[in-house]
């Protein structure tokens, strides 16, 4: 009979980019400008449907495409054949893009033999290779990495980590011995960024934002840090104008902390003898009864309250 130690998950066995090396995809990455350049026809060429980079600026591609009709292209496209005289964009579809918006007929591109897990890989470590890349990007990027290396979806990730740290944090032997966090382990080790609690802690709260405020960080206008202390505020309208404050005005982040911080009290003063009050009255209601008209009155009451609060 196997060990627990020795027993494998038959879902990560099915999975190639669970061993899959990193740093092999990245010295890849590091070498292709050794490679072969070619000129490939512009309706030959396919985007990624899953590629990292979930949000285009139409003005920077705009930028861009102006840059490359002045200075030429000073990096050419990966991709890797999928097919007949098809080829699909490993990395570049910004200046994929800049080159359509340019009426090109060929753009200029390197061809490298990946699998779709060495793709995928190789895409999401490009990409995080760039300085523009914005926090959220880089979040979700690293997060669906790690979902393809542990056959799981992004949610099941994010919830995986949660309660691996809580077990990690009672020191319990089976998750230092858990196939799952040495994946994740040696993810972040071969990233050569961030640790996963870090990660867990600082990043993956982004992905709970308020739309708004999710929005306005994909585009690269705010940071992250600015974001996360504005999404402290649940009123939408009060929450919208503070964030578009901030980024018409370039507030810092210890004003929009201060601003932040100055509206929560004040709503606290504000709210605080209704909740107090209301507490009272239903710690009442605990130990007693009502006869049925009153109590009938008394949700007429609560329901008026409760839409009172709705519209607060």
């Amino acid at each position: 009979m196997k060990s627990k130690k020795d027993r494998k998950n038959p879902i990560l066995e099915k999975r190639p980019l669970k061993n899959l090396d990193l740093s092999q995809v990245g010295e890849v990455l590091r070498k292709v400008g050794e490679s072969r350049l070619v000129h490939l026809p512009m309706d030959q060429v396919l985007p990624r449907d899953n590629q990292p980079r979930r949000y285009f600026d139409e003005e920077e591609i705009a930028r861009l495409a102006r840059s490359i009709r002045h200075r030429g292209l000073l990096q050419p496209i990966l991709v890797r054949p999928v097919g007949r005289d098809r080829y699909q964009i490993v990395a570049g579809e910004r200046r994929f893009r800049a080159f359509e918006k340019l009426r090109k007929t060929s753009i200029p591109a390197i061809v490298v033999e990946f699998t779709d897990e060495e793709a995928q890989a190789a895409a999401i470590l490009e990409n995080l290779q760039r300085e523009d890349l914005n926090p959220l990007e880089e979040t979700e990027a690293i997060l669906e990495l790690l979902a393809m290396r542990l056959g799981k979806e992004p949610g099941e990730v994010v919830r995986l980590m949660h309660r691996l740290s809580m077990r990690r944090r009672k020191g319990s032997d089976n998750v230092i011995r858990s196939e799952e966090w040495e994946v994740i382990e040696r993810t972040f080790r071969e990233l050569g960024r961030m640790t996963p609690e870090s990660f867990r802690l600082n990043r993956l709260p982004l992905l709970n934002l308020p739309t708004d405020v999710l929005e306005e960080l994909r585009r690269g206008r705010i940071d992250y840090t600015k974001a996360r202390a504005i999404a402290r505020i649940k009123d939408d309208t009060v929450r919208k104008e503070l964030l578009k404050r901030t980024i018409e005005e370039g507030w810092s982040l210890p004003l929009v902390r201060a601003e932040v911080r100055e509206y929560l009290q004040a709503r606290e003063v504000k709210v605080r003898p209704v909740a107090e009050k209301a507490k009272s009255l239903l710690k009442k209601l605990r130990w007693g009864e009502l006869p049925p008209e009153k109590e009938r009155r008394a949700l007429e009451i609560l329901d008026e309250l409760e839409r009172l609060i709705g519209r607060a």
